[in-house]
């Protein structure tokens, strides 16, 4: 499947952001995870917040889980007016 520059980017940022916030030596595990995601946008432009889900999602897999089928519980919000647009993401192994 063809994946445009700008969202393998995307993935590789989030990919050593992920690895930075880990302990040393972490290995993904099996376990059952609770996301927690807030995206905070500097303006009000329209975006579907299930394509951005998707995307973080699938690129902690293998980094922080073995695969995201173990997410059990997941909250996602929109937040406007950051200065500069970020996501925070909150895990917690079950």
């Amino acid at each position: 499947m063809y994946k445009p520059r700008a969202i393998l980017v995307q993935e590789q940022a989030i990919k050593t952001a992920a690895i930075l916030a880990l302990p040393a030596g972490w290995m993904p595990t099996g376990s059952p995870w609770s996301v927690d995601i807030t995206c905070n946008y500097s303006d009000k432009r329209r975006r579907d917040i299930d394509n951005h889900l998707k995307l973080l999602l699938d690129v902690l897999n293998k980094v922080v889980y073995l695969d995201d089928s173990q997410i059990v519980q997941i909250t996602i919000q929109k937040c406007f007016g950051a200065k500069t647009a970020s996501t925070d993401i909150i895990l917690i192994e079950l």
